[in-house]
């Protein structure tokens, strides 16, 4: 029972998989080693983007909402967000839903993303880094 933003947790989940993900040994033939991993990673950029997904009751813009607060939901909008340097980047976006989003909430929902990336991100890293030790 996910009690909703499911969509979230997954883009996390397999950001975090990617993060962890290391490319298998080869004997001299190229042939993958059963079992035997290299120290290399994945070629990713510096910020892997991620998504996060806002929704809209009334006037109140939410993110991370309980099922409940999702299926009353009038509009959605999800974002892919990356932070390059001091720049966020939207790499991705999806509306869903049949209200429309006014230039408001727009800017609201960019820069409610853009706190929650500086809040989530850093701690993706720590937890990934800790792990591969």
């Amino acid at each position: 029972n996910d009690d909703g933003n499911i969509l979230d947790a997954s883009a996390i989940g397999a950001v975090t998989a990617l993060k962890m993900a290391r490319l298998p040994e080869l004997d001299e033939e190229n042939n993958i080693k059963s079992g035997e991993f290299t120290d290399t990673s994945l070629p990713l950029t510096e910020n892997t983007p991620f998504t996060m997904t806002f929704y809209k009751i009334g006037d109140k813009i939410l993110i991370d909402p309980t099922r409940d607060e999702q299926d009353a939901a009038e509009a959605r909008l999800t974002l892919g967000i990356a932070k390059i340097g001091k720049e966020y980047i939207i790499s991705s976006m999806q509306k869903g839903k049949i209200t429309p989003l006014s230039g408001d909430d727009l800017k609201e929902i960019i820069t409610q993303s853009e706190k929650v990336y500086d809040n989530i991100y850093p701690e993706i890293e720590k937890q990934t880094k800790a792990l591969k030790k």
